[in-house]
């Protein structure tokens, strides 16, 4: 079985007057999962998070790396972006992301997404290659809930993507998570993930990592 660390990350400087927040990560994998692709074999991953609102919008921008000890090249992705809150039951997001691999592979994303506050929490997204005409859509579904002060989450996730090659591809991912805290502000999580794809065999997967928030 293979382990597994997804980390997202956010990383800005603001206005001190508005409101914000942030964590710092770190962890290990034997992989990354990526828009149906393994993409950093036997890495340590690290990000940094921080997200502020001002004006009504919420603003955030991004940095993760993986660093691989085998035979992939060192990950990194840097992102930014707006969002907003419409009503009690709909939020809306846009942004950038940039995908950079060692060994020289990178693009430029637009992305947009929608969370909506219902039952299952569903999502939407999709992300378009700024250089080429390349898309990405997932759609994702998810439920929280609280025993004995461990917080579990169970979440699935379909997708579509374009690859520079030219293929199409479909993949999905589902999995379990619990996390808990060790102290005030740090929190250790764990997870383990079913995922497939047109690119890959399916494997099932785990990833820790260790969070502390400010």
């Amino acid at each position: 079985m293979k382990n597994k660390l997804l980390t997202l990350a956010a990383l800005t400087a603001l206005s001190i007057n508005a409101a914000s927040a942030g964590s710092l990560s770190t962890g290990y994998g034997s992989d990354v999962f990526r828009r149906g692709s393994l993409i950093a074999e036997d890495s340590l991953q690290t990000s940094a998070s921080y997200a502020t609102t001002k004006g009504g919008f919420d603003v955030s921008v991004g940095a993760q790396t993986a660093h691989s000890a085998g035979a992939d090249g060192d990950v990194y992705i840097l992102s930014g972006g707006i969002g907003k809150s419409l009503g009690s039951l709909l939020s809306v997001y846009g942004g950038i992301e940039h995908f950079e691999q060692l060994d020289g592979a990178s693009n430029l994303d637009v992305v947009l997404s929608a969370d909506f506050n219902t039952l299952l929490s569903p999502t939407l997204s999709a992300a378009r290659n700024i250089d080429e005409s390349q898309y990405t859509f997932e759609a994702g579904v998810s439920h929280d809930i609280s025993i004995n002060s461990i917080d579990l989450s169970v979440r699935g996730t379909l997708g579509n993507t374009d690859l520079s090659s030219g293929d199409n591809i479909d993949y999905y991912s589902v999995g379990i998570s619990a996390s808990k805290n060790l102290a005030k502000n740090l929190v250790l999580s764990l997870s383990a993930d079913q995922v497939n794809s047109d690119a890959i065999e399916s494997d099932c997967i785990v990833a820790a990592a260790l969070t502390a928030s400010f």
